[in-house]
């Protein structure tokens, strides 16, 4: 690896903005010593692309103060670093029936262009790119609307979803938006154990149960023929990897069979069995297991994807 490196010509990281300084002071180090140059960067032109007005590091419970202590522009490296701003600027296309892109949207919302309903709450949405909506309910009318119809067909729900920034508002509306979905509903639940025997004692399987963590399955999995999944792990790469969006055709009492969606492999179908997971990154002060599918709804997803096509927010 570091004959590697050494034969680098340059290094390009994009969403730069999203890591920890740390992460950048700790390469340039690396780089440095491996180099034998002590210059930024071991002497290789490095390229960071990003923008700090959409994405900062993540910072478990951290304050303001502590997410832009680890922001880059805090490390020593800035002012090494040379920004260099795109000089052209995203249009809408023309065949798309709104007048502005997503991209474009977001430039405004940084630069403070857009009007406030509520300083500095709630950000009023260009006509161009929809109407606000009351509640929930209108939400989900408007984004899928007759459900109970319009959900038997694939095409229909790979183009629509809403986005939402918490996991929490995204298993709410997932659940909620399921009993709405056609067909009959089967009911998974999960085995829960602890790694250690010792903590078995300390809690209890109906804790465990209890237990809801970003990127596992819930302890109760309602599927319907028909609704919308996405695999959270790499089953068959890579045919089958995290993230891969799908639709169930079939359920069985440990196998659920699907239809990918959206990508190369879009139209085939796959497998999806019951496998042990455990928490890549969690809090909990214990290791436990979930006998479980490996997969969540997809009627809502986190606020980390781009929208092309809003058709309504939630005021």
């Amino acid at each position: 690896m570091a004959k590697v490196i050494r034969d680098t010509k340059a290094i390009i990281v994009d969403e730069a903005t999203m890591a920890h300084k740390t992460v950048f002071e700790a390469i340039d180090r690396t780089l440095q010593d491996i180099m034998g140059v002590k210059k930024p960067m071991g002497g290789i032109p490095t390229l960071l692309s990003g923008d700090f007005r959409q994405i900062l590091p993540v910072v478990k419970n951290g304050t303001r103060a502590n997410i832009v202590n680890a922001s880059l522009k805090q490390s020593d490296l800035w002012t090494n670093i040379f920004v260099k701003k795109p000089n052209n600027k995203y249009e809408g296309l023309s065949d798309w029936r709104f007048r502005i892109s997503f991209s474009s949207l977001l430039l405004r919302i940084g630069d403070g262009r857009l009007p406030y309903i509520e300083v500095p709450d709630t950000i009023l949405i260009p006509e161009e790119l929809g109407t606000c909506v009351e509640n929930l309910e209108e939400l989900k009318e408007r984004v899928y609307p007759d459900l109970n119809l319009n959900g038997k067909h694939p095409d229909w729900l790979a183009e629509r979803a809403i986005v939402s920034p918490l996991n929490f508002n995204v298993n709410k509306l997932n659940n909620w938006l399921m009993t709405d979905f056609p067909g009959q509903e089967k009911l998974y639940k999960s085995i829960d154990t602890t790694v250690d025997e010792d903590d078995a004692v300390k809690y209890p399987t109906e804790f465990l149960n209890s237990i809801e963590l970003s990127g596992m399955p819930s302890h109760l999995l309602k599927v319907k023929v028909g609704c919308p999944i996405m695999i959270l792990r790499s089953l068959e790469p890579p045919k089958t990897i995290n993230g891969t969006r799908c639709v169930v055709t079939r359920l069985h009492n440990n196998l659920i069979e699907a239809m990918i969606t959206f990508g190369a492999y879009k139209g085939q179908t796959v497998l999806i069995p019951i496998i042990s997971l455990m928490p890549s990154d969690s809090e909990l002060p214990f290791a436990f297991r979930r006998l479980q599918f490996p997969l969540l709804y997809h009627v809502t997803e986190l606020y980390s994807l781009l929208v092309w096509k809003v058709s309504a927010c939630l005021v």
